[in-house]
């Protein structure tokens, strides 16, 4: 029965859509086993047992999404599982993926530090892009969980990354982080709270995508310097930002802007934003508000010595809601 909860949880996590699993390809099965052959892909499960109808919560940003899965033998659970991960599509890539129950891939060249007491539902292994997810229940709060491993990820050789040239923007405090390795090798971590106090941990690792990673020398990146200006501002613990969005008007200046909800001032919003745009290197020059609105005035000059100016603006719609609307823009001084 325990593998049999295991096995349900991955299905769950499958369904709910929160795995970053690409196209691929299965095989059937003869004799009874997977065995992958050149330009197909085998998934190999470690064990399978029947699953009867349960249900499985995972707490999102907007609320929980529930998975329920009725009926159902060894076979269809087996079929389902190598059918759902083993998509097919024309041309695709040769790859396969294992599915690790309860326990890690044998051949891990890195570390991965995981809390005491926490239970790995989960790991699979992606052989195109070397990439690896794990999936673990923490008994801890979702602070204590993002400290621990803020603490244990560096010490074991992930450095957090700059994230040099993505852009940035507003994010809930709760948002993924991603840690280097080396230059091609990052880890990206995501922590949310589930509703009976544990916490969903979800890792993903990626060894070689042939392109992008946010540990790349800032060389590396496509995209004009004016976007990637504006740095990742999280709102404070408990303000969900529910919605957001940016572009830019002239090839001069950027703009992001998100909708927020919680119980704070314009003031105090405003407030702990200014302190992240200063940590990114931008010089206060003016700030005000009142009861409804705050906002601030700001200068920078990039690597070239080039002045770029950024105007924050934080306001409540309407005044007497818990609905926030923060903006930023940077503009390119004359």
């Amino acid at each position: 029965m325990k593998t049999t909860h295991y096995l349900y949880l991955v299905v769950c996590l499958l369904l709910a859509g929160c795995t970053a699993i690409l196209p691929q390809t299965s095989e059937p099965e003869s004799g009874g086993e997977n065995v992958p052959s050149p330009g197909l892909v085998g998934v190999v499960v470690e064990e399978v047992v029947e699953v009867g109808g349960q249900s499985y919560s995972f707490e999102g940003e907007f609320g929980p999404t529930t998975v329920e899965i009725v009926g159902g033998d060894e076979a269809a659970l087996r079929e389902f599982i190598e059918r759902w991960l083993g998509s097919t599509y024309p041309g695709q890539p040769e790859e396969h993926i294992t599915v690790y129950l309860a326990s890690l891939p044998p051949d891990m060249w890195y570390s991965v530090p995981i809390p005491e007491g926490a239970r790995l539902v989960a790991s699979v292994w992606q052989t195109r892009f070397e990439f690896l997810q794990l999936l673990l229940d923490v008994p801890l709060p979702q602070e204590d969980v993002a400290a621990y491993f803020d603490e244990a990820l560096p010490e074991a050789g992930w450095q957090p990354s700059t994230d040099a040239g993505q852009g940035g923007g507003f994010v809930s405090h709760d948002a993924a982080k991603n840690y280097c390795l080396d230059e091609e090798t990052y880890l990206n971590l995501i922590v949310a709270p589930l509703e009976d106090g544990q916490t969903d941990v979800r890792i993903y690792i990626q060894g070689n995508n042939g392109g992008y990673s946010p540990c790349a020398p800032y060389e590396s990146y496509a995209g004009s310097s004016y976007t990637e200006l504006i740095p990742l501002l999280k709102a404070p613990p408990g303000i969900l930002t529910t919605s957001g969005g940016g572009g830019s008007t002239s090839g001069q200046d950027s703009y992001t802007e998100a909708h927020l909800q919680g119980n704070i001032s314009p003031a105090e919003l405003s407030g702990y934003y200014d302190e992240q745009l200063i940590a990114a290197g931008w010089t206060l020059i003016e700030s005000g508000g009142e009861e409804s609105t705050g906002w601030s005035y700001w200068s920078l000059k990039d690597e070239k010595g080039e002045e770029w100016f950024g105007t924050l603006i934080v306001t409540k719609v309407p005044p007497d809601s818990d609905k926030i609307f923060a903006y930023i823009r940077v503009s390119r001084g004359q």
